[in-house]
């Protein structure tokens, strides 16, 4: 694991990282690219992300909650769990992207495309608000969609 709690990293490539948690809490990213990693708990809690890129990499958990997101891309990236929990996101985007939970609730969002990214499980399906899907996301998350809203849906 590694503690970058509070620091500031900017113009920075990192590549093959390889850690079970990750503490950056509070951290401020400015222009970085993460490639080819393995990481398992990730914790970028309250941070400030400006200019960010991930690509190829596999994260089991991935914590943002009350992070600012600007200008960040994910591409070719599988994710247990993503949590955007009170988040304030502007041009974020998703690229083959795949997810297994997604909690977004209290969110706030302007350019958020998660057409990239294959949604397995949504929590809080209100926190999508502001945040675009295609219409075989739409489709294929109706009944959390149905569930959230207490409508039942049967056969």
């Amino acid at each position: 694991g590694a503690v970058l709690a509070g620091a500031r990293i900017s113009d920075t490539i990192l590549t093959t990282v390889n850690a079970t948690s990750l503490n950056a809490s509070r951290v401020s990213l400015q222009d970085v690219i993460i490639r080819d990693s393995r990481l398992g708990a990730v914790d970028l809690v309250d941070a400030g992300i400006r200019g960010l890129i991930i690509e190829r990499c596999s994260i089991d958990f991935l914590n943002l909650r009350g992070t600012d997101l600007t200008d960040v891309l994910f591409r070719d990236c599988r994710i247990g769990d993503l949590d955007l929990g009170g988040v304030r996101a502007d041009r974020v985007a998703f690229e083959n992207c795949q997810v297994d939970a997604f909690d977004a609730v209290n969110a706030k969002a302007r350019n958020v495309d998660l057409r990239g990214l294959e949604i397995r499980g949504v929590r809080n399906p209100d926190g999508l608000r502001g945040m675009t899907l295609s219409p075989v996301q739409v489709a294929l998350l109706s009944t959390a969609f149905a569930a959230h809203l207490g409508i039942k849906v049967e056969d």
